[in-house]
């Protein structure tokens, strides 16, 4: 795959996760309680960050190891953070960081506008 093919599929990714979280804050508004659906939407978003982590590291030249991709995917909260800032060094950082901010803001205001729709405020009586 050429470079340019990888990082519009890296940037799909990315903008996979953030629908994955605004799907995920819908269904979450609805009901507090955790069930099956939950989990679902975490073991997606370990898959997504994973993939992530295997093509930004094939972009900058310090690929993984195929036998490393499973830890990826079950420490993923740790593993994430750790890659994206050994293949960008500490601007890595402030990618992780920008995007951190961008998903809780995409989390909080789809549970708004979310909240808004079903109960007529933004803060229904649960909070």
């Amino acid at each position: 795959m050429e470079i340019e093919n990888q990082r519009r599929y890296r940037t799909f990714l990315i903008v996979l996760v953030y629908l994955i979280v605004a799907i995920y804050s819908v269904g979450l508004s609805s009901s507090f309680e955790v069930n099956q659906r939950d989990f679902l939407y975490w073991v997606i978003i370990a898959f997504v960050f994973t993939q992530i982590c295997i093509v930004d590291g094939k972009i900058s030249g310090k690929p993984l190891l195929p036998n490393t991709y499973w830890l990826v995917l079950i420490f993923y909260p740790v593993a994430v953070p750790v890659l994206i800032i050994r293949t960008h060094g500490i601007k890595g950082a402030g990618i992780l960081i920008i995007h951190l901010l961008g998903l809780i803001f995409v989390w909080i205001l789809t549970l708004l506008i979310t909240n808004y729709f079903l109960y007529g405020t933004f803060f229904p009586s649960a909070f």
